[in-house]
């Protein structure tokens, strides 16, 4: 009796161990993936029709994460965008210039993950939007958001691929349109990443590949995975804070380099820059004159005299 006792114990021990195995390899199997980590980077190309002239506008930028910032009490991260623009005539008739080349560095969304959905600050409402939804099965239809207006986009198909030791999803999708989409998790969608899904009459961008610390872990298949056009400006290491944050008038900014800017640009959620003014008030304090900025949300482009760039979030209010 004594050794079916210990015998039934043992076999129970067994079980619950496997048990135990069992579902903590789950759970760490069924870990969420960090779709934002330091080093992503996506590679996008644009054509569309320029505004200033009978002329094609073509782009080929790069998308990385630089920084993050606090917005009612939520941690996103910062996108920034840069690469190189450069212009053709649609019809080559004599008397037709277009814009010279030029490259930019400008910001290109907040973003922050919540489990397997992607969440963007509208910087345009100030609200926080659903942007992508990974957690979906074959036949879930598409949540519209802010890149989505089609309501009849469904899962028809999901493989897998890996980005170093995570295993991600590809969802094929149908649409109205009978037009081939799919999503990437934790990348985007095949036609870049906050872009919308559905293309405009005359614009259209494809996500060409996605790289992580250099290793590229998705391409379309058809162009090389190019990270280095434009010039992507070298980041500052600069610990910068600013006072009051929302302001309407000055803004103080605090920090050990001041007297190293050569410049300083509001950018706004459109990417327009404006230059503003400021004056050092000792070795680490410097003013910012904001009246002149609308209402709402911007991106502080500060630039360095070595040519460095820091940027820091503000908010002009009323």
């Amino acid at each position: 009796m004594y050794v079916r006792s210990v015998k039934s114990m043992f076999m129970k021990s067994i079980v619950l161990v496997v048990m135990v195995l069992f579902f903590s390899g789950k759970m760490v199997l069924g870990q969420t993936p960090n779709y934002l980590a330091d080093g992503s980077k996506w590679r996008i190309n644009s054509v569309g029709l320029s505004l200033t002239a009978p002329c094609w506008t073509q782009g080929k930028y790069v998308v990385e994460i630089v920084g993050d910032s606090v917005i009612g009490g939520l941690t996103y991260k910062h996108l920034i965008y840069h690469g190189v623009m450069s212009e053709s005539p649609i019809n080559p008739l004599p008397g037709v210039i277009c814009n010279a080349d030029y490259t930019f560095s400008n910001l290109y969304g907040y973003v922050r993950q919540v489990g397997k959905k992607v969440y963007s600050y509208d910087l345009i409402n100030s609200v926080d939007t659903l942007l992508y939804d990974f957690d979906l099965q074959v036949g879930d239809t598409l949540p519209q958001t802010i890149i989505n207006s089609d309501t009849a986009i469904t899962v028809t198909a999901i493989t897998n691929f890996q980005v170093g030791n995570e295993t991600r999803s590809v969802f094929e999708l149908s649409t109205n349109l009978g037009i081939a989409e799919k999503w990437m998790e934790g990348i985007g969608h095949n036609k870049g990443l906050l872009g919308h899904m559905q293309p405009f009459e005359f614009f259209e961008s494809d996500l060409i590949c996605y790289s992580r610390n250099d290793t590229t872990y998705y391409d379309n298949g058809i162009d090389g995975c190019d990270l280095n056009v434009g010039t992507m400006e070298l980041q500052a290491n600069i610990d910068l804070k600013a006072y009051p944050n929302p302001s309407t008038d000055f803004v103080t900014i605090y920090s050990d380099r001041l007297s190293e800017i050569q410049s300083i640009k509001a950018i706004d959620v459109n990417g327009k820059q404006q230059e503003l003014t400021f004056a050092l008030l000792a070795k680490n304090e410097a003013q910012l004159n904001v009246k002149n900025l609308a209402t709402g949300n911007f991106f502080l482009r500060i630039k360095l005299k070595n040519g460095q760039i820091a940027f820091l979030q503000l908010v002009k209010g009323n």
